[in-house]
């Protein structure tokens, strides 16, 4: 490895800061590699975020990454912006102090659309409920100010020509409450000059493309317009003006623009277009003028001219006046004189520039309007969209302001992130010494001091007859003694300053007019006397005050306010011609000083874009220009601030995960892993300035972790890694030339197995293969018999091999043969050390005896092994047989028979054990003369028998059962058949009067019956109160010493017969009476508030399980009933919406509660299917009995209501799904990515809390608590499947966007146990979800097929050979998700190499030609969409329970409320 070059573990690192040599080199290299090669735009340098535009729309902004990202801490996922939104989100609600994200850049690199991306995030996370909807109004702000502030440049084309800072306000919960915005210093001169290849503003392109929708404005095509063909490039790819045009319009409407406003604004915009088009000649067309000077004409029948003044309605003589003369004010007099045509042009663009500045600046107050809510404001997060540093050939008066913001940002930044890097080791506790670090404030110094750059121009520009070549001359005299002051080589028209990122040469052309910013006053009075256009005198308000609290008021514990109004700092303050106006310059400081205190207020957090290339080409690296960025962004600072202290740091559990085989292993104390890392150090690591250690952190100087890859490392372990792969490499490669000799190659599959862990999935049902490491498939793969290679050349019976092939094998036969004698020497010393344990106490003594005498054999086989090969060292044949003894003999035999015999030395030990405790010494006795074999067979007859007898009582049983139940039913139909003879009889006028008195008779009896049977249920029930009151009573007397209270409590039991007790007990829900009803309810109008609250809102969960399941439903329904039976149907619509209502009302209380979830959804149904069941309707009659299809409804038809009930099911059972779903997330991460069950395999990933008892066992004990109260509360089993479905679904997209965004969990060792967690949810899946049939688990489990591939891919190989299997085992997995886990997996340095391009390449391209020529055309997702929710369906469900039998249970209270019909 070249000397301060970083090692292979280091390279693609996702925080520069991590890197061991921190070098430019270094940098540009690591950023390349993630930029490049694994597509990665997003990096950190410590607290900075680097961003590199890929000039190509990747989909990781999506809802679904945006949610990924939401409570995750900074550096627990890829590097994203909506870490950096997260991250100020989460220290806003932790610290409660307001935040900042300063977005910083060139041209071209990507600000614009990082700010717009992380006011995307705080609009997701922070959205307010209200109906002002907030979020929506600042995300509809960024199209309007894009199409009023945004151009096409040579660099970008949606280049922002002006900085803001926009500051989102948060009530005290956390949620947008408003926002506001500032702007800084708007390019207004691109409004009348472009350069070659550039484009005006967006709004003017969108205004042409609709011209034709506003005649009145008599625009023409863009071409046509002075101010707008300059740059020759009128058209942007892929954007369609004006599709953008109909975009702002509604963002405009959003914003609460009214549309006379909007009219007016367009009529503004079309009068600056006409502006320029007014044509200035040296002659006076009209003939009229007796000058004989020469200057500026303008012909009064010039059309655009006549377009201006009707349009803003100003006249057109004057316009015309001033257009072309000036008045100059001296002592004694006012001269009018006519301009000449240079200063005619000049005085018509400076008109409108500023009419444009006026309508940006007015824009911007209405944008603040809009955003201003009028909530409280008590926190907010600002975010910073400003120009990076600039320098061209020609540097101008904006450059020199743009860079004099950075030179201030710089200063803070460094401040800042010098603070953190002291405040590190200030918590972690380590010694260390003050860091230098770059202050550039002698280069503000320069601009800001009262002879600086600023105080000279403004001095100059007060002077009559100031010129630039005036200021030039002053600079060159009073800034000399400034150390970053410099006066060019050549000419004296230009100054250079020292800025912290490069030496910038400004041109001095043009600086007095751009500061003074003068338009003609009288030109200014003729515009604002426009009548029509109302809004040039909103615009040009005279002394109008900008409202601070509509715009960005500073909050009240801010000590300093600003002088300066925040509205719009693009525009001066309204201003005279007199001496006290303010200069361009001067304000701009000021803005620049009142941002500052701002960021000073809050907890900065550093966003820097880099531009990759200047030819737009996605994914292009040019490191060239990346270095200057990097060095003007101070992203190079930041590294050079870390590399001066302890730039690596390494917690000590992934510094004893990495190095522990550098300590024997008797030193190493897994109780104390700092002290075993600190004998790792002392012992490799001499000089103790190179390290230190300490709370949590070993903390590095640079190049110390290099050192240790490099020296210790590779030194130490790269012979027996080496070695390893020597033996793999050569059995593969005799392998694969075997397989290119066989005529008719089969498949090739993966052919590496380490563990059946995984394969717990695949031992019931084999739903799907599994091509990992672990699978089945990968024991033994097809290979051609040796006796099929013919070894003579006249021959061509078999394959042919050549006599190259054979040499080459008789090499990796000696090569073998060493690898083997060492083989033999490592087996011997592990015997010793085997020998030592077992000498010294061992914990499991029989387990490592049968290690021992395992490998004691082992070592005798291979000796033998080794002789023969010897012998035969030219038998190829005798090489394979080797080959195949030594893979299956030492991989399968040898484990197998030391678990089966540690196994069986176990159980004996237990057994004698056993018979120990029972026998004493004399364990002998038990089984002489083989007594204990007769008595076990004996033992075996006896259950045999048994077991006949059990299934003989179990038969009869049943066939009893079954004959009773047959007769149960015959007397039940004869009870109904008699019922409805007597019934008919009685509902028959007598013919007799022996049938009348009949009649009448039975009636009596009947009514008498009934009312003894009421009597004695209220005497049963005054018996079991009394009979509770007597327990009572004599557990008070057994409390105070009475000793003969089991004679009362016997006396008491007799008051009650006992059959009657227990029939009261019991009170079943549907007991029959012999009354015949009508299965309905009635009830009074006027109780229907009482019953609702009874019946819905004080049901709790825990005694409707004890009720009928669905009973609220059934009661409802009878209600329903008794309303269709007396043709009521007002009375049926207030109930119905009664208890619509009232289940809203209790599920909204009630929003995170699974049970009264279920409850409700459960009943929802229940009483849908009574609608449909009852209706009346053939379809749903099927299933129902006589006496049911009498009682359908008669007279309403509840259809409609039936399809409101399902909608109201789907709103709960959506409702549901969203509860379960927030319960289970933040078991996923521990129980399927994090936990570790297979010892042996731990890799070092990042410590987050978890919950207790944390692992696959606490989700499935989730499952099981699910899974419990659907069968508990009786929901129908389709939707119960269905539930399911989506839990997995969930279970799986939310663990498959974790792997994807954390490259921790990308590696083999991690694969496997993340496979071996997933396989304890598909036995689950397989446990108890069987009864709802095979089809239904299998369609459940496909359901984690996407992890389950994502794994299976960390488990398989990798090399081009395997491209098509890796293909077709990857089915449902994108080619983005599949390219992403293998651009982020790590492999195993000692058994793995790296992942290639040309693998990823071609998995790619083999991916997109099996989704087909379409699949560019349909939007592309990195991750899975976790909220999608399936359809749902309803199926009709009958119920068997009679209506007639149900009766109210008196814990419901509705006793006398509802009467039974």
């Amino acid at each position: 490895m070249p000397p301060l070059r970083n090692p292979s573990l280091l390279i693609g690192q996702n925080d520069l800061t991590s890197l061991s040599y921190l070098h430019e080199p270094a940098v540009l290299h690591n950023l390349r590699v993630r930029f490049c090669d694994r597509n990665a735009i997003y990096t950190y340098c410590g607290i900075v975020l680097v961003a590199i535009n890929p000039y190509y729309d990747l989909p990781i902004y999506g809802d679904e990454t945006i949610m990924a990202y939401r409570g995750q801490a900074m550096g627990d996922l890829d590097p994203h912006i909506f870490a950096v939104s997260e991250e100020a989100y989460t220290k806003l609600e932790r610290e409660k102090r307001d935040q900042s994200i300063i977005v910083s850049g060139e041209s071209g690199a990507g600000k614009t659309v990082s700010a717009k991306y992380a006011m995307r995030y705080f609009a997701a996370v922070g959205g307010n409920a209200s109906e002002t909807q907030v979020e929506r109004k600042v995300l509809a702000s960024s199209p309007i100010m894009e199409a009023i502030g945004n151009a096409k440049t040579t660099r970008n084309d949606n280049s922002s020509r002006f900085g803001k800072f926009i500051e989102i306000h948060f009530d005290n919960q956390y949620r947008i409450s408003g926002a506001s915005m500032r702007t800084y210093l708007l390019e207004k001169s691109r409004v009348v000059y472009q350069s070659a290849g550039e484009r005006n503003y967006h709004i003017f392109y969108q205004l042409c493309s609709a011209a034709a929708h506003m005649p009145d404005l008599k625009l023409d095509h863009q071409d046509m317009f002075q101010y707008l063909n300059q740059g020759g490039s009128p058209t942007i790819d892929g954007v369609d003006d004006l599709k953008a045009f109909n975009e702002t319009r509604s963002a405009l409407i959003t914003l609460g623009v009214t549309e006379t406003e909007q009219q007016n604004m367009f009529t503004v915009l079309a009068t600056i277009l006409h502006i320029g088009n007014i044509e200035m000649t040296s002659q006076d067309p009209d003939g009229e003028s007796d000058d004989l000077e020469d200057g500026a004409f303008i012909s009064s029948n010039d059309k655009h001219l006549t377009t201006v003044c009707n349009l803003l309605g100003v006249s057109k003589t004057e316009l015309l006046r001033w257009l072309t003369h000036r008045r100059i004010a001296s002592a004694h007099e006012v001269i009018v004189s006519r301009m000449d045509i240079q200063r005619a042009n000049f005085a018509r663009d400076a008109l409108a520039k500023r009419i444009y500045g006026e309508l940006f600046a007015w824009l911007v107050q209405a944008v603040n309007r809009a955003l201003d809510t009028g909530h409280a404001k008590k926190h907010f997060i600002g975010v910073l969209d400003i120009y990076g540093f600039e320098t061209f050939e020609i540097n101008s008066f904006e450059q020199f302001c743009i860079n004099y913001a950075n030179e201030k940002l710089q200063q803070q930044f460094n401040s800042h992130v010098f603070k953190l890097e002291q405040d590190e080791y200030i918590k972690e506790e380590i010694s260390w010494q003050m860091i230098d670090f770059y202050d550039n404030q002698p280069c503000i110094d320069l601009i800001e001091d009262k002879l600086g750059i600023l105080a000279l121009l403004d001095e100059e520009c007060r002077v009559p007859q100031g010129s630039d070549q005036g200021f030039v001359s002053k600079l060159h005299d009073k800034c000399s003694r400034y150390p970053h002051f410099m006066k060019p080589r050549f000419g004296n028209a230009a100054f250079i300053i020292k800025h912290f990122a490069d030496n910038v040469e400004y041109q001095s052309g043009g600086f007095l007019e751009k500061n003074r910013d003068t338009v003609s006053e009288e030109q200014l009075e003729c515009i604002k006397s426009a009548t029509s256009c109302r809004l040039i005198h909103a615009m040009f308000a005279g002394d109008r005050q900008v409202d601070q609290s509509s715009t960005l008021p500073p909050p009240s514990r801010r000590r300093t306010t600003p002088s300066v109004p925040v509205a719009s700092l693009t525009q001066p303050p309204r201003r005279t011609s007199g001496p006290g106006k303010q200069t361009v310059g001067a304000q701009f400081r000021a803005s620049l000083s009142a941002l500052m205190l701002t960021l000073s207020a809050t907890t900065p957090h550093y966003v820097r874009c880099i531009k990759p290339n200047d030819t737009k080409q996605p994914f292009q690296f040019d490191p060239a220009r990346a270095v200057n960025q990097l060095r003007a962004c101070g992203v190079l600072e930041t590294i050079r601030i870390s590399a001066a202290g302890f730039p690596s740091r390494w917690l000590y559990q992934d510094f004893f995960h990495r190095y522990r085989l550098l300590c024997p292993h008797k030193e190493i104390d897994r109780s104390d892993i700092k002290a075993t890392c600190a004998r790792i150090l002392a012992k490799h690591l001499k000089d103790p300035d190179k390290f230190q250690f300490g709370a949590t952190k070993i903390f590095f100087r640079a190049g110390q972790v290099a050192y240790f890859e490099k020296k210790i490392l590779s030194e130490e372990l790269e012979a027996e890694r080496q070695s390893r792969q020597k033996l793999l490499s050569s059995q593969y490669e005799l392998q694969e030339r075997l397989d290119a000799l066989q005529r008719a190659p089969p498949t090739r599959e993966h052919r590496r197995s380490l563990s059946d862990a995984s394969n717990n999935s695949q031992q019931e049902t084999t739903v799907e293969d599994d091509y990992g490491y672990g699978s089945v498939r990968s024991v033994e793969t097809t290979r051609p018999a040796l006796e099929a290679v013919n070894w003579s050349a006249g021959q061509h019976n078999g394959p042919i091999a050549d006599a190259g092939l054979v040499l080459r094998m008789q090499n990796r036969i000696s090569a073998l043969q060493s690898e083997l004698s060492r083989t033999a020497k490592r087996a011997n010393d592990l015997e010793e050390r085997l020998m030592n344990r077992v000498s010294s106490a061992p914990t499991n003594p029989n387990l490592d005896r049968f290690k021992v005498e395992e490998l004691e054999m082992e070592n005798k086989k291979l000796r033998e092994h080794l002789d023969r090969l010897r012998v035969t060292s030219d038998s190829t044949k005798e090489l394979i047989a080797q080959l195949g003894t030594t893979q299956k003999e030492l991989d399968r035999r040898r484990d197998e028979n030391i678990q089966l015999k540690s196994v069986l030395s176990n159980q004996n030990v237990n057994l004698k054990s056993l018979a120990s405790s029972n026998y004493g010494s004399d364990v002998d006795i038990i089984n002489e003369d083989g007594e204990l074999a007769t008595a076990y067979e004996a033992q075996k007859g006896i259950n045999r028998q048994l077991q006949e007898e059990l299934v003989a009582e179990k038969k009869f049983y049943s066939e009893h059962i079954s004959k009773l139940k047959a007769d149960i039913e015959k007397l039940r139909e004869e009870n109904e058949k008699y019922q409805k003879l007597l019934s008919g009889d009685l509902s028959q006028e007598p013919k007799t009067k022996d049938q009348e008195f009949a009649q009448n008779e039975i009636i009596r009896l009947a009514s008498e019956y009934l009312t003894l049977l009421g009597r004695s249920d209220k005497l049963s029930e005054s018996c079991r109160r009394y009979k509770n009151q007597i327990r009572l009573l004599v557990n008070k007397l057994k409390e105070v010493g009475v000793d003969d209270v089991n004679d009362i409590l016997e006396s008491s039991d007799t008051v009650v017969p006992t059959g009657h007790a227990s029939l009261v007990e019991m009170a079943p829900v549907t007991r029959k009476k012999e009354r015949e009803y009508l299965g309905m309810f009635e009830y009074k109008i006027q109780d229907e508030g009482i019953i609702i609250k009874k019946l819905v809102l004080d049901l709790k969960p825990k005694v409707a399980v004890t009720l009928l399941p669905g009973l609220p439903a059934y009661i409802l329904f009878m209600m329903l009933r008794h309303m269709d039976h007396v043709d009521d149907e007002p009375k049926m619509h207030g109930l119905m919406k009664s208890f619509r209502s009232a289940v809203k009302k209790t599920l909204k209380k009630r929003a995170d509660s699974v049970e009264y979830n279920v409850l409700w959804l459960a009943n929802m149904l229940r009483l849908l299917n009574n609608l449909r069941q009852y209706s009346g309707d053939t379809v749903y009659q099927t299933h129902n009995t006589p006496r049911q299809n009498q009682q359908c409804l008669r007279i309403f038809d509840l259809s409609e209501y039936r399809q409101v009930l399902s909608d109201t099911a789907v709103s709960i059972y959506q409702g549901l799904i969203q509860v379960l779903e927030r319960q289970f997330e933040r078991l996923i991460v521990p129980a399927i990515l994090e936990h570790e069950e297979i010892s042996g395999l731990s890799v070092p990933t990042r410590q987050t809390p978890s919950p207790p008892g944390a692992g696959p066992g606490r989700l499935k004990q989730e499952l099981n608590s699910v899974h419990e109260n659907l069968q508990v509360y009786v929901v129908d089993s389709p939707l119960r499947v269905m539930i399911f479905k989506q839990l997995f679904y969930y279970i799986c997209a939310y663990s498959l966007n974790q792997l994807l965004l954390r490259k921790d969990l990308c590696c083999w060792a991690k694969g496997l146990q993340i496979r071996y967690n997933i396989s304890h949810l598909e036995t689950w899946i397989k446990e108890n979800l069987a009864e709802y049939g095979q089809k239904s688990v299998e369609e459940i489990l496909a359901v984690l097929k996407p992890i389950t591939q994502a794994v299976q891919l960390l488990q398989a190989r990798k090399s081009m050979a395997d491209v098509q299997s890796t293909v077709d085992m990857c089915a449902d997995l994108t080619a983005m998700q599949v390219c992403k886990i293998l651009n982020m997996y790590t492999p195993a340095e000692e058994y793995e190499v790296k992942v290639t391009l040309e693998f990823i390449h071609e998995i790619r391209k083999k991916m997109h030609e099996r989704a087909g020529p379409n699949a560019d055309k349909e939007p592309q997702n990195l991750l899975m969409d976790s909220k999608m929710i399936y359809s749902v369906q309803f199926p009709f469900n009958p119920s068997s329970i009679r209506l007639e039998d149900i009766e109210l249970p008196e814990v419901l209270g509705l006793e006398g409320l509802l009467t039974k019909i």
